[in-house]
């Protein structure tokens, strides 16, 4: 440290501030620029303290012994500076008020050193004492021991002064170890502890350590599942699995990992570091990449590589060095020991969030299914699967799975229909083909497959949607898109989760190998929703061909109770009755006795009126002069089946036909 006169000034000003506090017994002034570590030896047998307390507390009882009574005369003061210390001696006579008298007491030397903290300049040592007594004038004994004790002062500051900078060194690492152990009490989420991974290597640098990168590593039993930053430290650059044998086949590093020993360094030349980065990159799986990896290049220039780690709990955590590096600072293993033990906090609070993640994933993803559970088990008719395809496509997303639509498809015996829904809305019905990529989702399927991954990509994307637009319905939807969009997306991967009547479709842009079994879950949901739909459709069908088959008997007592003919009419009022019972939507019913050389038709009709009340009618009818008159009579003779719309123009040219016949002509009457 250099002495300017400005800090001389604010030294000596902090001096007699303090002198005046201990001259008038004012022990907070006296206590207050004293530091937490003070040493003090005073001048008579009973002051010798050695800290902070125990001088105060002798000074609080003694002070008033001679607060206001004694006078300083012909002081000398002078000051020096010996590394970050400031050495002040103050020598003075004592003169001390008896009454009304002042009498000299002796000379004084005040010996004191200071150095500067966050507070400010305060006494770290000081020595009080009076001049050897037993040396006489001419005599240089006298001289000799204070000689030696400025000596000892040295010596005592020079030890003092090493103490401090190793309890600064030890208050800096547990500084830098604190702040990483508060981050891992803050996590939130189980993805903050690569943020950690940062933070050591933040710390590692800040203690004047050398790193390059800086990693933290689990030892799985098939696998290493590594976090590496970035080249300058900022961020997370590198995320991998590793298979174990990739340090397995490393004598040093699996004897390493099978002993207890609490580090390891492994210096690599550069055919050796060339060899190790080559095997990462080629058995490496990688989520993230870091743009400023080392080249081969970059490899050779800096002579090889030297990797230095620590054991942790749960593997290693470890750093890179430039070079061959065989005996690093102890000091550097010695606090990435430090490190490792604080990382394993971080790691326990990685798992028990990791818990609470799973756990709370696995109710939101019950949610999700239940919501499309019960839709589906409301459903009534397979229309439904519109609407429950665009609920399944929403909460598949609201799990965080960015899917771009959602299908169902149920096989058919040459076909299949679909049902598809996306963020956007839903698609009508339609009925696939089997052929092509519909033929090959199919026989997977058949083949036992559960679940089945097809991704499009360039020209077979494209190809793909092509083939799609020709098909009924959805086509129309996919050339409205090209147009909208265009042209084709040219990148999809779809996912294919088979269940016993057809499988799900999930598409996807990016690989999602998190959701495969979500998505199987889903499919799994659904077979078992669908087969109770099924059953219920079957029961009803059931109930439905009862009711048919009861309607069918009345029906046939009615006939069997006929005289005549013109009992028909009650026949076909029971017809009319039991069709409405069976919620058919008929506005009227009838029998007719067709006439085949006279090309007419006698009928019997039961018809509702716009009152809500039914009336019985009969007449006959001429079966020409109209298209559905004429079919009529000729579907007749073919004996086959009519059905027949009757609706604008057309109805109106029916009726204007039908109402010139007798059977119009009573009907108009009644």
């Amino acid at each position: 440290m250099k002495l300017t006169k400005k800090i001389e000034t604010e030294i000596w000003k902090i001096y007699d501030t303090w002198m005046q506090g201990y001259l008038n017994a004012d022990v907070d002034t006296y206590n207050y620029y004293f530091d937490e570590d003070y040493h003090f030896i005073g001048s008579t047998n009973n002051e010798e303290f050695l800290n902070k307390k125990d001088t105060t507390d002798f000074f609080r009882a003694t002070g008033d012994q001679f607060a206001g009574m004694t006078d300083l005369r012909r002081e000398t003061k002078t000051l020096e500076v010996f590394g970050e210390h400031v050495f002040l001696t103050h020598f003075f006579d004592a003169w001390f008020k008896n009454d009304t008298d002042w009498s000299y007491y002796g000379r004084f030397r005040f010996s004191s050193v200071m150095h500067k903290t966050k507070e400010g300049w305060r006494f770290i040592y000081q020595h009080f004492s009076m001049p050897d007594s037993k040396s006489e004038e001419g005599q240089t004994i006298g001289f000799d021991k204070v000689h030696l004790e400025n000596q000892e002062l040295r010596e005592a500051i020079q030890r003092r002064t090493t103490e401090l900078e190793q309890k600064n060194r030890e208050l800096e690492v547990e500084t830098a170890l604190e702040r990483i152990r508060a981050q891992a009490v803050a996590m939130k989420e189980s993805t903050d502890l690569l943020d950690i991974v940062v933070t050591m290597r933040n710390e590692f640098i800040k203690l004047g350590h050398e790193a390059h990168y800086f990693w933290h590593m689990m030892w799985l039993p098939e696998t290493y599942e590594k976090a590496m930053t970035s080249g300058d430290g900022s961020k997370i650059g590198f995320v991998m699995k590793l298979p174990r044998h990739i340090h397995g086949d490393i004598p040093l590093l699996a004897k390493w990992e099978k002993s207890k020993k609490p580090t390891v360094v492994y210096a690599m030349n550069v055919d050796e570091a060339l060899d190790y980065v080559n095997k990462m990159i080629t058995l490496g799986d990688f989520q993230n990449i870091d743009p400023q990896a080392p080249t081969e290049e970059d490899i050779r220039h800096i002579g090889g590589l030297t990797f230095i780690m620590a054991r942790t709990t749960h593997g290693e955590i470890g750093y890179s060095l430039p070079g061959i590096v065989k005996n690093p600072p102890k000091e550097d293993l010695d606090i990435l020991v430090q490190f490792a033990s604080a990382f394993d906090l971080a790691h326990r609070r990685f798992l028990d969030l990791q818990k609470a993640e799973k756990q709370a994933r696995a109710v939101q993803i019950e949610l999700a299914l239940e919501k499309v559970r019960s839709r589906t088990m409301a459903m009534q008719h397979s229309d439904e699967l519109q609407e429950a395809s665009f609920l399944l496509d929403e909460q598949v997303r609201a799990l965080g799975i960015k899917t771009w639509g959602c299908a169902f498809n149920i096989y058919g015996e040459k076909q299949s229909t679909e049902w598809f829904g996306n963020e956007a809305g839903v698609l009508p019905t339609y009925t696939v083909p089997r052929e092509g990529i519909f033929k090959e989702y199919y026989q997977k399927g058949k083949k036992g497959k559960s679940l089945f991954i097809k991704e499009f990509s360039g020209n077979d994307c494209v190809a793909h949607y092509e083939y799609m637009s020709t098909l009924p319905v959805v086509g129309d939807v996919l050339k409205n898109l090209k147009k909208t969009n265009k042209g084709f997306p040219t990148y999809q991967i779809d996912h294919v989760v088979y269940f016993k009547y057809g499988y799900l479709l999930f598409i996807t842009k990016e690989h999602v190998p998190e959701a495969h079994d979500i998505f199987k879950r889903f499919a799994k949901v659904f077979e078992q929703t669908y087969t109770r739909f099924l059953d219920l459709q079957k029961a009803e069908a059931q109930a439905r061909e009862a009711q048919i088959e009861a309607a069918l008997e009345r029906v046939r007592a009615q006939s069997n109770a006929m005289h005549k003919s013109e009992d028909l009419a009650n026949v076909v009022t029971t017809v009319y009755e039991e069709l409405r019972l069976l919620n058919s939507k008929i506005l009227r019913c009838g029998i007719g006795i067709i006439n085949e050389k006279l090309k007419n038709v006698n009928t019997w009709i039961t018809s509702d009126l716009s009152s809500g009340t039914s009336i019985e009618l009969s007449g006959n009818e001429t079966l020409s002069g109209h298209p559905l008159l004429d079919s009529i009579f000729d579907y007749w003779m073919k004996q086959k089946n009519l059905s027949y719309v009757l609706e604008g123009k057309d109805l109106i040219e029916y009726y204007k036909t039908v109402i010139k016949t007798d059977f119009q002509k009573h009907f108009a009457k009644e």
